[in-house]
């Protein structure tokens, strides 16, 4: 018997003919079958339909500039079951003639792949979407992005997509954006990503929108465990950065020459810093930076920048030696409405660090920050120390329970300010100033924990009893 080709697969959904806007062909490959011959086959608006199972292509697949869709099936949980495995010799997918929108892959799992640039993955000059793909295991050697690669002003929509595992040892280890490319994620998870530079994700003279994404456990070798901006002005909203390292500087986010915009976004126990801002200007606005770490700036470092800083928490974030919520060095901040709680330095500026720099401080709280003893003497600036000639100017601003002091070095009062060794209203759990609904929902956040700040009443439990004690202190604090 002669075995049938993919020809033969065709199901055509209806007689094509000359209304045949309303219609289109759709081409049913059976794991092991030759995906790149229906894609040949079949031209604009017409799909190529994926079983559950595997598929070893012995060269990129192509989509020579058609509008069509590969599409693979999901499982019960609405995982890709449709794998397409490079077989660690291949890149998986390219597009590279002129792809829009309408070129659509849904539902895939990429594994396996391996080539110079864009191993899972690459677009020149092309705008595909994506839809619930996966990759995996995808390496690019020692160039770039070893899950996707666009170049030449490529803006791909990416949604409810997965990158795990991606490795390179260029920038990039899941997805590297070059020469104004300006993709669009929507709802995707980094997870264990590596690279030389940018873990996850490497920008250079991009601006891509990332919305509603998560960092996860992503290593780079020198900067942006998570995110790296070079030369390039992206957006990003409503992401997670959590446990994402590097070796120098930025776990998180890092920024180079870059206007980035951070919004609505929560930095979470990154190794080396949340975000780390290196001749930028960025705009870092309702941001939450909890217990990240490294030598200087726990939650955020500024150098040779001057962002903007707009009602961003800094909670329980560590540096070794200066500046554990935020470190300034020749740089001229505008730090708004922010809370600056809980933080530590092994120096000086338990809570801010400035040197060579005069940053502006309005309408803030720093309370509770703790410069570690390490055998040193004078003001060392618990709350915030201003390194000499660097004045920060402060106002409306409210300085109380730091240790050893409150504030050390130089530093221009502006007015408005309340600075006392002790802040006179426990029940104020995330020091804005008033006892309402947002400090019970930080308490009930701590039940039954041993955290210092929601254990108002010092018995060492977060319950009821300190409930109580927010109860009764309901209000503006004295």
């Amino acid at each position: 018997m002669t075995r049938p080709t993919t020809a033969h697969l065709v199901l055509l959904s209806s007689l094509v003919t000359t209304s045949s806007l309303l219609h289109a062909d759709s081409i049913l490959v059976p794991p092991g079958g030759d995906i790149q011959a229906a894609i040949d086959i079949l031209g604009d608006g017409d799909t190529v339909q994926l079983m559950n199972g595997e598929y070893f292509p012995t060269s990129p697949l192509d989509t020579n500039g058609k509008a069509i869709s590969l599409i693979g099936v999901t499982g019960n949980q609405g995982q890709p079951l449709s794998v397409i495995d490079g077989q660690k010799s291949i890149r998986i997918l390219q597009c590279v003639s002129g792809e829009g929108a309408d070129t659509v892959f849904m539902d895939l799992l990429l594994r396996n792949g391996r080539s110079p640039g864009g191993a899972g993955m690459r677009n020149v000059a092309s705008s595909p979407t994506l839809i619930n793909c996966s990759f995996f295991d995808n390496m690019s050697g020692d160039t770039f992005a070893g899950g996707m690669q666009n170049l030449a002003g490529s803006s791909p929509t990416i949604t409810d997509c997965l990158f795990s595992g991606n490795i390179t040892g260029g920038t990039g280890g899941a997805i590297a954006n070059a020469e104004n490319s300006a993709p669009i994620l929507e709802d995707c998870v980094f997870f264990d990503n590596e690279a030389a530079i940018g873990g996850a994700i490497a920008n250079e003279d991009s601006s891509p929108t990332l919305v509603n994404c998560i960092f996860t456990e992503n290593r780079s070798a020198t900067t942006g465990g998570g995110v790296y901006n070079a030369d390039s002005e992206p957006s990003i909203r409503d992401c997670v950065f959590e446990r994402n390292d590097d070796a120098l500087h930025g776990s998180g986010v890092y920024n180079l020459r870059s206007a980035a915009e951070i919004s609505f976004c929560l930095f979470h126990q990154n190794e080396d810093g949340g975000i780390y801002n290196d001749d930028s200007s960025a705009v870092i606005a309702f941001c939450t930076f909890t217990k990240n770490s490294g030598e200087q700036g726990g939650g955020l470092t500024n150098t040779n920048s001057n962002p903007i800083v707009d009602t961003c928490l800094f909670v329980g974030n560590q540096a070794a030696i200066h500046g554990g919520g935020m470190r300034n060095r020749g740089s001229d901040p505008l730090i708004v409405n922010c809370i600056f709680e809980g933080n530590t330095s092994g120096l000086e500026g338990g809570g801010i660090y400035n040197r060579d720099s005069n940053p502006t401080i309005l309408n803030c709280t720093i309370t509770g920050n703790i410069v570690l003893p390490n055998g040193g003497t004078g003001d060392q600036g618990g709350g915030l120390f201003d390194f000499k000639g660097s004045p920060s100017t402060i106002e409306g601003t409210t300085i109380c329970d730091n240790v050893p002091d409150q504030l050390g070095g130089d530093w221009i009062d502006a007015g408005s300010n309340t600075i006392a060794e002790s802040c006179d209203c426990p029940a104020d759990i995330n020091g804005d100033g008033l006892v309402d609904g947002e400090d019970i929902l930080v308490l009930l956040g701590e039940w039954s924990t041993d955290d210092p700040f929601a254990d108002v009443n010092d018995d060492g439990l977060v319950d009821g009893a300190d409930l109580n004690v927010v109860l009764g202190g309901w209000g503006v604090c004295p």
